[in-house]
């Protein structure tokens, strides 16, 4: 019987653990599942997964801008976060034609407000594919 409880605890904790590090994952091993997880990210409002996945370069002119008004990339990030969710839909868009050329891609998303396919970039640098904002 406490054989039983001993392993259906070790059983729940690794089950909560694994849990718990799938939701601190930011997965952009590929653009697609960099547009997944901005979008979702996006939807949460999860600030720190969204600045991981922008572009190194995007992030340092934000950066400067920001520090010449005394904020920081999270503020700027809680500023445009409704504008930035009101732009995608209420579901993950259907996207097709990932396309990698070296070190930049493309995919296509598409927008079903205006039923139309959009392109977006992505560029992959040292930690995984980032979003073209």
């Amino acid at each position: 019987m406490k054989l039983q409880r001993n392993i259906a605890l070790n059983i729940g904790l690794t089950l909560i653990a694994l849990a718990a590090l799938a939701c601190g994952k930011v997965d952009n091993s590929t653009p697609t599942q960099t547009f997944q997880t901005f979008y979702n990210a996006v939807k949460s409002k999860d600030t720190k997964t969204i600045k991981s996945l922008m572009m190194s370069k995007e992030l340092a002119e934000i950066e400067k801008e920001m520090k010449e008004k005394n904020k920081s990339v999270e503020d700027w990030l809680t500023e445009n976060m409704n504008e930035m969710a009101s732009d995608l839909p209420e579901k993950m868009p259907e996207t097709r034609n990932e396309k990698i050329e070296g070190d930049r891609a493309t995919l296509e998303a598409k927008d079903a407000k205006q039923d139309k396919w959009r392109t977006v970039s992505f560029k992959k640098e040292s930690d995984g594919w980032k979003i073209n904002l």
